[in-house]
């Protein structure tokens, strides 16, 4: 005759407590995903800030490198004259 009551799973753990334990680590490697996602995403957006601030630190750089050198030139043409 068969028994009623708590069957025991692996390890000797009752059937209800097996199943808690393994939603507990669901639970838990849920939330380690997330947080996980979470701080990548947050590293992928200052990847994407700081590069976008280095062209634009770039860009002007330029710019104004341009600018010092047509400056100067205009500067000994006149000295030239």
């Amino acid at each position: 005759m068969r028994g009623q009551g708590i069957g025991l799973g692996m390890m000797g753990m009752p059937d209800r407590s097996l199943i808690t334990a393994v939603q507990q680590k669901d639970y838990s490697a849920g939330v380690w995903l997330r947080r996980k996602d979470k701080l990548e995403h947050g590293k992928r957006q200052i990847l994407q800030l700081t590069h976008t601030h280095n062209l634009s630190v770039l860009s002007s750089d330029k710019s104004s490198k341009a600018h010092v050198f047509q400056s100067g030139l205009a500067t000994e043409g006149c000295a030239m004259k």
